[in-house]
């Protein structure tokens, strides 16, 4: 942590390690670090000026208040993050929010609107490398992603 305050505000290669961090402590559930590194990661990009670098920090800020069961301030970070992408032509980062948006739309009960968010999430993220791609078509119904290990 120290080294992540320490470094992110400067380097664009601790941003990248923070991160290639989220996974590893999401599947190890330390959540509360998580949003600490992302709260570092925001600052930083903030501070260089990187927009791109922004919105992955407060999308992945947005899965840290889903995670933590704060769905205000995750609806409230998906929703800065997809005016900006929006306003941005920035179908990658719109995607993103979008799929994040729909998981916590399900979560309320809402699962006509949470497809909606998937499929528009899916139309902008189709043909990238994004990680979400395999939930987000299982999410969608596609048989195929049910089958894969």
């Amino acid at each position: 942590m120290a080294l992540a305050r320490a470094y992110a505000p400067t380097s664009h290669t601790a941003l990248r390690v923070v991160r290639a961090a989220f996974p590893y402590l999401q599947r190890r559930g330390r959540l509360q670090e998580l949003g600490l590194l992302n709260e570092a990661a925001l600052a930083a990009a903030r501070a260089a000026a990187d927009g791109e670098a922004e919105a992955h920090a407060l999308t992945d800020l947005a899965a840290v208040h889903f995670m933590l069961g704060r769905r205000t301030a995750a609806a409230r970070e998906c929703s800065v993050v997809l005016e900006r992408a929006v306003s941005r032509g920035d179908g990658f980062t719109e995607g993103l929010a979008r799929h994040e948006y729909g998981l916590l739309l399900r979560e309320e009960g809402r699962l006509g609107d949470a497809l909606d968010e998937w499929r528009r999430a899916h139309a902008c993220l189709d043909g990238t490398d994004a990680k979400v791609l395999p939930a987000l078509r299982a999410l969608l119904g596609d048989p195929s992603e049910s089958r894969k290990p």
